[in-house]
Parts: structure tokens; C-alpha cells; sequence
């Protein structure tokens, strides 16, 4: 969990650095389970401290409703990465991951960054809690520093509220 906050973070950070007019983001996510946390959650409300973009709204994809976007793309980069292996390279370590991405130069519309995990506990953003049911909810829009708003299909009805200091311990 904590390698996924981390790169999300370093992707916020990045697009704050090269556009700096962005405030805000909207997430939309597959239902892995490193996704899918009271952890993650928690931590997308708490981004902005950090990356310098607010993080609006986490959508997670129905379950049922078939290959994404991001899956479509993962099947290029495995593609990509075999090449790179069945030329002799070894794709065992996060460097030599990297490397395999950027080879025969990289691929169009992925961009790559080795990113490490840092120690410093003050750079850590998440949030730890217990969420009933969290693995059935899909949307969740951030509606102030105190609660969250969800819904389990898009934008039915009015949503439940959930205040943060529920989840707590």
C-alpha cells in the first residue's frame, strides 16, 4: 500500500511542478485491493498537504464492467517488457524495469520515473481506520476536511455521508 500512495504522490507532484495551474484531481481506479483501503482513500483526502493538488473525487471501476483503459495500456507495457526480456535482459529489479520501459525508446504515452520510498515518517500521508463495506463502495468525493460523500453506483440518489473521525483506530 504505502509503494502505491507513494507513486501516487509523486505523480501529483510531478503535474504541480510542470503545471502549476492545477488545484484539483479526480482519480479513477481499478478495484485491486491496494486501491480499494481505507488507506488509500484516506490518504487521497490528505494529498494536497503534500503534492499541492486536492484530490476531489476517488472513482473506482465497476467490477463487472470489463477491461479499462489502464488494462488496455498494462497489455502494451507487458508486451514491451517481454522484448525487452526475450532480448537477453534481465526484469528483476525496479531499475531494470525502468530500463525496459525506456527501451527502444519507451512507449508512446507512458512516461517513466523511478521513484523511491522515502523513510521520512512526516512524508507519509495515510491515514489508518477501519471502514465496514469499503470493498462495495465506488465513488467517493472528498466534501470537506471532515467527511466524505460515497455512493456505491455513480451519482445515485444524494450519497451517504461519512464523517472521518468514524473511521479513526
Amino acid at each position: 500500500m504505502h509503494s502505491v500512495i507513494q507513486l501516487l504522490r509523486h505523480t501529483l507532484k510531478t503535474l504541480k511542478h510542470e503545471h502549476p495551474e492545477i488545484e484539483a484531481a479526480s482519480l479513477r481506479q481499478d478495484n485491486a485491493g491496494c486501491y480499494h483501503s481505507v488507506t488509500m482513500v484516506s490518504a487521497c483526502r490528505l494529498m494536497a498537504e503534500d503534492a499541492g493538488i486536492r484530490v476531489e473525487r476517488v472513482d473506482f471501476s465497476d467490477p463487472q464492467g470489463g477491461k479499462g483503459a489502464c488494462d488496455r495500456k498494462a497489455a502494451t507495457v507487458k508486451a514491451h517488457v517481454r522484448r525487452f526480456i526475450n532480448e537477453g535482459h534481465n526484469v528483476a529489479t525496479a531499475r531494470e524495469f525502468h530500463d525496459a520501459m525506456l527501451s527502444h525508446r519507451g512507449i508512446n504515452g507512458v512516461r517513466v520515473a523511478l521513484a523511491t520510498s522515502s523513510t521520512d515518517q512526516s512524508q507519509q500521508v495515510e491515514a489508518p481506520g477501519r471502514w465496514e463495506g469499503i470493498s462495495t463502495i465506488n465513488n467517493f468525493v472528498y466534501t470537506g476536511k471532515n467527511q466524505v460523500t460515497v455512493w456505491k453506483a455513480f451519482d445515485t440518489g444524494p450519497g451517504k455521508s461519512v464523517l472521518w473521525s468514524r473511521l479513526q483506530g
